[in-house]
């Protein structure tokens, strides 16, 4: 995994995930309603569960289902005032490569997905809309973003020869209009494609360019 860089927001303080975070992640990755919106769709029933994704999630493993990627981990800043808790690790949100879903296997090509998760705590709070804006602003317009060009680079280096389809994606789940909200909200557009997954959940696809 691509080791990304420290910086805040009014509210929020985005840092590397590490494995340190595994007991805040837990609580996270451990509720039903996280989980049933995510790839997986079901909730780490142990500590242990979550302690096995994260260690393989942080390390250098490069496989058909595991690209090149970034995660931060995201706390409220100890000077806003919004409630607690402070310290904690309160969401995730990820930037990571993976095949296009949808394109035929004679002619691959690849997509970055954005994807994040909040503890339902400080759901309604517009902490997922500040934390996807910054790291979108980010992607789009700091070209001095040391983990965003490493991660391209990465890509680059893995998949060569394998085309990249421009701009961000988001995918979402049938019926998660809250995440829905935050990707428009901060520029997205579609849905731009739907998809089936092999469990028979539908997801739709969405999209930002610049």
């Amino acid at each position: 995994m691509i080791h990304p860089t420290t910086f805040t927001t009014p509210r929020l303080t985005l840092s590397p995930l590490t494995p340190e975070d595994v007991h805040d992640l837990h609580d996270i990755r451990s509720r039903d309603e996280v989980m049933k919106w995510s790839l997986k769709g079901t909730p780490d029933p142990t500590p242990q569960t979550t302690q096995e994704w994260l260690t393989r999630f942080l390390s250098p493993e490069i496989s058909p289902d595991l690209g090149p990627r970034i995660c931060y981990a995201i706390r409220i800043n100890p000077t806003t005032t919004s409630p607690p808790p402070q310290g904690k690790v309160i969401g995730t949100l990820g930037l990571h490569t993976e095949p296009h879903p949808t394109t035929p296997s004679n002619n691959p090509k690849d997509i970055f997905e954005l994807g994040y998760m909040f503890h339902p705590s400080v759901w309604g709070r517009g902490y997922a809309s500040e934390a996807v804006s910054a790291v979108v602003d980010r992607w789009f317009c700091d070209p001095g973003a040391e983990d965003i060009r490493q991660l391209k680079e990465l890509r680059e280096k893995e998949r060569e020869g394998v085309e990249v389809e421009k701009g961000l994606f988001g995918i979402v789940n049938q019926g998660n209009e809250a995440s829905v909200g935050v990707l428009r909200k901060v520029g997205f557009t579609g849905p731009v494609e739907e998809m089936v997954e092999g469990d028979g959940r539908r997801s739709f696809v969405y999209w930002r360019e610049f």
